[in-house]
């Protein structure tokens, strides 16, 4: 039996300010990350999930471009706000 994940909705970032990177989507569509966590990281937009299977505090620094435009962070992490 699988089990259920929990999906935690990311954070939408401003897009004008530019600096600092991003982890792109793939062109598959399927997630950035695949693991064996209880967490699914999907985006503030479109909800696509852009991290799968992910553990407690992973990632909190990262920022996620999604195919949809949006930049995404961990809600209340450290990831920087300026993007490009």
């Amino acid at each position: 039996m699988e089990q259920r994940r929990e999906r935690l909705v990311l954070e939408i970032l401003d897009r004008d300010t530019s600096r600092g990177f991003a982890v792109p989507t793939r062109e598959d569509g399927s997630p950035s990350f695949q693991g064996c966590g209880p967490t699914d990281y999907v985006c503030g937009r479109c909800a696509r999930v852009l991290a799968s299977g992910v553990r407690h505090g992973a990632f909190a620094c990262l920022v996620f471009r999604c195919a949809c435009g949006a930049m995404n962070r961990v809600p209340g992490s450290s990831a920087p706000v300026e993007i490009s």
